[in-house]
């Protein structure tokens, strides 16, 4: 078995006077080197899963390995894991130095050994110069970094990170993320990491774990979990995202092995051939949940606000709020809807589209002409990107 393997087997954990487990069955694996990001609503069960994992927490049910070893019964000094919390949990009385020297000074490690594996981590962590300060004296920031540090410093193969980048701002949050990332790479070090920050999460994951009232919802890579994530709470959970109802008129045999089950399907008015997630029922007739995130909808201008246009033609004076270049099959025309919302965010311009059969989610390009709210457009839906969901 390969140093820092993490293996959740069937954990459970329920606690008094809860309506749901904890940890209902959870399952999950984490290989050696790797950054799992475990995310979930407030109360699904993600922090809990950490105190078990660091022994601080026992299970009522399931085991959990680390290199192949049991660490059932195993206390929390005992095994080669280090957590770093939401709150820095520092001691006010040391210095720097002495707050991140602590665990190997605790394990009686010699005192020359114990300076140059602090110096070496004080400098990978951006904190050289400030030995000497206290808690007090640090920002918030500076304050993780000494967390991060001293967690470090008995070089654990799991590092357990159970939100430590909250309540730090987008850009540091950033920084200190990519300085995670540097150091498991560069020490081998297996990261479980519990966010909220899908963005984060998406960017930097290895594998993305979404528990929902104490059950794995879903996991896979970053790129499954956002384009074809297995149920609605994942879509959701998981990005900015639109649903239509999906009438299915039924399957079309995959073309070969390796190749994904599609599905023909009427929606708002027109049929299209998309992607289909695992275990859906494809039955004629029958209707599914269509997932569109916005980088999938091209909004196409038809005018002025009120203007009905000619719904299929784009001559000169027709520009589109697009995404990339489609060469997959899309709707023709005859997709309507009105602008509802119109959102700036920063690199993209935000619309809410307002259809027959509900709200989508669009972007546009800063270098077209923004559309208005209440304006008439024509939609294009990238149909080889939609996702059918049960």
């Amino acid at each position: 078995m390969r140093e820092g393997r993490v293996e959740v087997q069937g954990l459970s954990k329920i606690f008094p006077g809860m309506s749901h487990p904890a940890l209902d069955e959870v399952d999950l694996i984490a290989e050696p080197g790797q950054l799992i990001d475990v995310m979930g609503p407030s109360g699904s069960g993600k922090s809990t899963l950490v105190m078990i994992l660091n022994g601080l927490e026992t299970a009522d049910r399931g085991r959990v390995l680390i290199s192949g070893r049991d660490m059932s019964g195993v206390p929390a000094a005992g095994r080669p894991t280090a957590t770093v919390f939401q709150q820095d949990n520092l001691f006010p009385d040391l210095t720097v130095f002495d707050n991140v020297a602590y665990p190997l000074r605790a394990a009686h490690a010699s005192p020359v050994q114990v300076a140059d594996r602090a110096e070496v981590m004080l400098l990978r962590l951006g904190l050289a110069g400030l030995e000497g300060a206290h808690s007090h004296e640090l920002s918030r920031g500076q304050r993780r970094r000494v967390a991060l540090a001293r967690a470090l410093m008995t070089q654990p193969r799991v590092l357990l990170l159970d939100e430590p980048l909250s309540g730090l701002d987008q850009a540091l949050k950033s920084v200190l993320l990519d300085l995670i990332d540097e150091l498991r790479r560069r020490l081998g070090t297996t990261v479980v990491h519990v966010t909220h920050e899908q963005g984060l999460a998406l960017a930097t994951a290895d594998r993305i774990v979404v528990l929902d009232h104490g059950r794995v919802a879903g996991a896979g890579t970053p790129r499954q979990m956002y384009q074809h994530p297995p149920n609605s709470f994942v879509a959701e959970f998981m990005g900015r995202s639109s649903f239509l109802d999906a009438e299915i008129l039924g399957p079309l045999t995959p073309r070969g092995p390796g190749h994904d089950l599609r599905a023909r399907v009427r929606v708002l008015g027109v049929e299209l051939v998309v992607p289909v997630a695992a275990g859906v029922p494809l039955v004629p007739g029958r209707t599914a949940t269509l997932l569109v995130r916005p980088h999938c909808l091209t909004i196409h201008q038809l005018g002025g606000a009120g203007d009905g246009g000619d719904g299929g033609h784009r001559g000169d004076g027709d520009s589109a709020a697009r995404v990339g270049h489609h060469e997959y099959e899309t709707a023709p025309h005859g997709l309507m809807g009105v602008v509802q919302q119109v959102r700036y965010r920063g690199e993209t311009m935000e619309y809410l589209i307002e259809t027959e059969q509900g709200s989508l989610l669009g972007t546009g390009d800063l270098w077209s002409e923004p559309l208005a709210r209440h304006q008439r457009v024509r939609l294009e839906l990238a149909a080889d990107h939609l996702w059918l969901l049960a």
